[in-house]
């Protein structure tokens, strides 16, 4: 039911809004015979999109010939006869769109006692999962209930999670393979109590009080996509069960037609993940329940906004907007689906979609560390493993390219032809020495802030060699947007770049900053002996406590630039320059973060692992002290060394910090030398240039390796002497026992 308020009073609005109210109310409690459900009363009173069941059968299409005695029986307002006759239209004639959603048949049931499934025998006991919490409801579900309030840390996604119905999926496979009608029951349960207990809201926006945030939670956008997208499947998965009633039909097809209707007329349109899941479910609904009038052009409708997602939801590099891995590979498999089910119609693809679903898998093939995982940025946990959906894609196009050889581990495909790469709107760039699991490889984050899940993190990088993660991000921490371990997590402080003063970067105010109009502004170059990355960030420091809220005070404002050169296959140099707007005295921090052992030897690092060892050596500068030592479990003077683990736990993370206090702009240098076993030994001289705003140095290793280099922030002016003597950025001279090697970045 729709009314139009454009062009009434004041008045005149003001009694449609107490009309809606009151109709809401009562036909809150009708069932799909038209009289009161048992004794299930809604948790809340508010305004609903509750239909009547004239309305329900009002948005049946009767031009489906098949739906002959439905019409006859609803003419007549005999609902009881309409909801018998719907009843064995679903059992003769789902089998098409079943066959769609790969909803395989039934298995006889003569002569057999239906098996159980573990998984399902679990939900059958009403306990669920969700973020790493479980919770058993003995007996009847409350779906506003949330066992996380009683556990060390609130996380509000565990309702919007579980009232999503992902486990629905695992009680439809086991009722289609074994029969077993205890699953069957059970769906048909849940469903219908959701309904009754939360009929779907005009807008959760009406709501007030306490219930407000959780009818958000329950009922936003994404929420309400989700659970429409889980029923439509359920529903097909019980359609032929004898245990599905007449009137448990009409109470679960009104209810997603309700959901449905929720989505046409509150619908997402931000260009994120959100939109991709509500044009998905919208889309599977449609496919689902043709019996709909408005299916077609909700079809339609999906498919028009998908083609325009594949357009401005997809940089050219190949990344989603959101910039972060894992939602990166939910808009993937959304966009699979609506492809798979667009094939399946017989329609015509949009002319984007092969190139640029084929560019996002890519995408992550580039990003990937040697042994296949995706580097922990944004809203991605350590330990991730290898993105499955490359795989899902590479099916999908029969490919026999990289994207087969990345999702088969190098058993199938073939290798990429590129090794280090820039990935320009995204601002990622990828130093790799090869593609084997024991080479040398860094991902740095240079580029814009994200569409969402942002961190603040920019010129932080990740880093591995000889098949050990020596340096990590800590990566996701639940969405409690008021905790301060939220805002610990998405923080400089837990990300490995510079902190000033205990101070995080702060781009949450800039939205201009979100999303890319352009590539990346950062330097790179990449040349087979080298790469060379130079970026920066100049959006100001703030309290880390002030993220997701008001500034308590003005930025402070630094730039700092990070410049990172890559000497293949050996070690990195790092160079950061920090510029403030001041003449104060700071306290800059640079921070390396590892899941492994970092122990603090003669002014250098040492992080052992397994197999190989990283050394992290300052580089000194003649009358400047720097101050060096390892902190993990920190909570005071300020928030250090932690890690939100793959068991949801805050656990210590080791972290190695260079400390140096100085006023006006400074610079400071650092060498990261990966060796296999317990590494080799290094030694770091300064050499004095005597010239402001530059930074030389000298290294040599136990294996007559060494590199002598000079760099200042920008070129142009005429630095150092001799050998080292020039105008450019970045001047290194690189020997070993064969062979001398001159670097100069003139950019």
């Amino acid at each position: 039911m729709r009314i139009n308020v454009r062009g009434l009073g004041i008045t005149a609005v003001i009694v449609i809004v107490i009309f809606i109210v009151a109709f809401s109310i009562d036909t809150l409690r009708l069932s799909g015979n038209g009289k009161g459900v048992d004794d299930v009363v809604p948790y809340y009173e508010y305004p609903t999109a509750t239909l009547t069941i004239e309305e329900f059968y009002s948005f049946l299409n009767y031009d489906i010939p098949e739906l002959a005695g439905v019409k006859n029986a609803v003419d007549k307002k005999d609902f009881q006869e309409a909801a018998k006759e719907l009843r064995e239209y679903f059992m003769k004639y789902k089998g098409d769109e079943q066959k769609i959603f790969d909803i395989g048949p039934l298995p006889p049931k003569i002569g057999r006692v239906a098996p159980k499934v573990p998984a399902a025998e679990v939900l059958l006991n009403r306990e669920y999962t969700s973020h790493g919490v479980t919770h058993r409801f003995r007996g009847d579900i409350d779906w506003t209930y949330n066992p996380t309030v009683e556990g060390p840390e609130y996380n509000k996604e565990w309702t919007s999670a579980f009232t999503r119905f992902p486990w629905l999926n695992t009680l439809s496979d086991a009722y289609r393979r074994t029969g077993n009608e205890r699953y069957a029951k059970e769906i048909i349960y849940v469903m219908k109590d959701f309904i009754r207990k939360l009929p779907v809201p005009t807008t959760y926006k009406i709501v007030t009080g306490e219930p407000r945030a959780k009818m958000y939670d329950i009922y936003n956008e994404l929420s309400t996509s989700i659970r429409m997208g889980a029923w439509s499947i359920a529903l097909l998965a019980v359609a032929d069960s004898p245990s599905l009633t007449p009137d448990d039909l009409v109470i679960i097809l009104k209810g997603i037609l309700e959901h449905a209707l929720h989505a046409e007329r509150n619908p997402c349109l931000g260009d994120g993940n959100w939109q991709m899941f509500e044009i998905t479910a919208l889309l599977r609904c449609a496919v689902a329940f043709k019996e709909f009038k408005r299916s077609e052009r909700w079809k339609l409708w999906a498919i028009q906004r998908m083609t325009k997602q594949l357009k401005v939801q997809v940089y050219p590099d190949g990344a989603q907007t959101e910039l972060c891995p894992s939602y990166h590979g939910g808009v993937i498999s959304n966009f699979l689906r609506m492809g798979q089910i667009i094939k399946d119609l017989k329609l015509p693809l949009p002319d984007e979609f092969d190139e640029t679903i084929r560019n996002m898998a890519s995408y992550l093939v580039k990003l990937s560390r040697p042994d296949g995982s995706i580097p922990a940025f944004s809203e991605m946990s350590q330990g991730s493993g290898r993105s499955p959906i490359v795989g899902t894609v590479a099916d999908f196009f029969d490919d026999k390219g990289e994207l087969l050889w990345y999702s088969t581990a190098g058993a199938k495909g073939k290798a990429p032809d590129y090794h280090s790469v820039s990935l320009d709107w995204a601002g990622y760039y990828i130093m790799r020495s090869g593609w084997e699991r024991d080479d040398l490889y860094m991902a740095v984050k240079a580029g814009p802030y994200g569409f969402g899940h942002q961190n603040e993190d920019k010129l932080s990088f990740e880093l591995c060699a000889y098949e050990e993660l020596f340096l990590v991000d800590p990566g996701y921490y639940t969405y409690n947007y008021t905790s301060p371990w939220r805002k610990y997590y998405v923080s400089s402080l837990a990300h490995n770049t510079v902190v000033p003063d205990g101070l995080t970067q702060h781009r949450k105010d800039e939205e201009h900053l979100y999303v890319a109009t352009e590539p990346n502004d950062a330097i790179w170059i990449c040349g087979k002996t080298y790469d060379f990355m130079s970026g920066t960030y100049d959006s100001g420091y703030a309290d880390y406590m002030d993220l997701y809220g008001s500034l308590s005070k003005q930025k402070l404002k630094i730039k700092h630039q990070r410049d990172i050169l890559f000497i293949k296959p050996e070690l990195w140099l790092v160079i950061d320059w920090m510029i403030p707007e001041d003449r104060n005295e700071h306290v800059y921090e640079a921070l390396f973060q590892s899941l492994l052992k970092i122990s603090l030897e003669q002014e250098q690092f040492a992080i052992r692992g397994k197999k190989a060892t990283l050394t992290i050596a300052p580089v000194p500068i003649k009358g400047v002290s720097l101050e060096t030592e390892v902190v993990s479990g920190q909570l005071e003077p300020i928030r250090r060394g932690w890690i939100y683990s793959v068991n949801s736990v805050n656990e210590p993370l080791q972290t190695a910090v260079v400390r140096r206090k100085a006023t006006g702009s400074t610079g400071q240098a650092y060498f990261l030398i990966p060796g296999k076993g317990k590494g080799q030994s290094v030694s770091i001289e300064s050499i004095s240039v005597g010239t402001n705003m530059t930074i030389s140095g000298r290294l040599k290793t136990s294996e007559g390796f060494s590199v002598d280099f000079i760099a200042q922030p920008e070129k142009g002016r005429r630095i150092g002497d001799g050998e080292l003597e020039t105008t450019s950025r970045l001047k290194a001279i690189i020997r070993s026992s064969d062979s001398t090697e001159v670097i100069e970045i003139d950019k």
